[in-house]
Parts: C-alpha cells; sequence; structure tokens
C-alpha cells in the first residue's frame, strides 16, 4: 500500500522540477530583487503540497480500511507520506533551482520537455523503493512500530533536505 500511494503522489510532485525553471529570463531580476526570498520560493511548493494531501489522504483511508490497522498506525502511515511527498517536492524543486533552464526555457519556449521531469521522476523511484525498503525490513526484523519509524526517517530526511534549501538559496543570493 505504501509503494503505491508513494508513487502516486510523488509523480504528482514532478511539477516542483520545474518551478524556478518556469521564470524564464526573469530569474536574473527576481536573483537582484533585495528582501529576503525564502518565503517567496516556498510558496511556490504550497500548490503539490496541498494536492498531494488530496492524493495521500483519501487513498490511505481507503487502503486502510481494508486492514486491521491501528489507529496509531494509520495515523503514522500518513504522516509518513506526508513528509516523504514533501522530501520529494523539495528535493525536486532543490534540484531545479540549482540547475535551472532558464536559457533553454526562455529560447524554445513554453512546451520544451525538460530533463528535470525525468529527473524528479527517478527521485520519485527512489524515495518510494527506500520508503519500502526500509518498511518491508522493519515489518519483518521488529513489527513493533513500522510506521512510526518510518516517519521519524521521513521527517529527518525532510527536515535534511529543507535544511540544504535554504542554505542553497542563501548561498545564490548572497553571490550576486
Amino acid at each position: 500500500n505504501f509503494l503505491f500511494i508513494a508513487i502516486f503522489t510523488f509523480t504528482h510532485n514532478i511539477t516542483s522540477s520545474y518551478i524556478f525553471s518556469k521564470d524564464g529570463p526573469s530569474w536574473n531580476i527576481n536573483k537582484t530583487i533585495p528582501v529576503d526570498p525564502r518565503p517567496s520560493l516556498l510558496s511556490r511548493l504550497v500548490y503539490n503540497f496541498v494536492m498531494s494531501l488530496f492524493i495521500i489522504i483519501p487513498s490511505s483511508i481507503i487502503f486502510i480500511s481494508r486492514e486491521t490497522v491501528e489507529p496509531v498506525e494509520a495515523a503514522f502511515f500518513i504522516l509518513t507520506l506526508i513528509f516523504a511527498s514533501l522530501f520529494h517536492s523539495i528535493l525536486s524543486a532543490s534540484y531545479d533551482f540549482m540547475h535551472s533552464e532558464n536559457k533553454t526555457k526562455a529560447d524554445i519556449g513554453s512546451e520544451y520537455i525538460h530533463r528535470h521531469e525525468t529527473i524528479s521522476l527517478a527521485f520519485a523511484l527512489i524515495t518510494a523503493l527506500v520508503g519500502f525498503g526500509l518498511g518491508f525490513i522493519m515489518y519483518y526484523t521488529a513489527t513493533n512500530f513500522v510506521f512510526v519509524r518510518l516517519s521519524v526517517f521521513a521527517l529527518i530526511a525532510l527536515s535534511l533536505e529543507l535544511y540544504l534549501f535554504l542554505k542553497r538559496i542563501k548561498a545564490t543570493y548572497q553571490e550576486n
């Protein structure tokens, strides 16, 4: 169930793989604005987060209702998916931020399908498989609190990626 919902949600997050490249030639103007850019850049991820919730919560409820799952484990199942989805979204956006294709976007136009979508899809599959693998190993070695442990791992990964993303933004804007 985790793998199915994760892959479905993460493939939706592929839209975050080009949220900064969409700026095109205005990217250079955006970098010279003398304000803190982090709130503005992080706000671009809100749409993906809200839409991910519309995917995660109903599908989790459907899968959980078919199984005999404790309510606490069900809540941590949903939290794990939310944290992992946010991690993937920020990871894809961070890759786009660091390897922006603004020049290509300006030259070719909005119909250009770039490699960031493919890389984000690879991130999605790897993230889903790692989460599934960790859950599978924990389930067969220690069956207690699998999703509690997975949600802690997902929260740590999310926190680390968010920290690195904010540091990259700060470093990029300080160099100009």
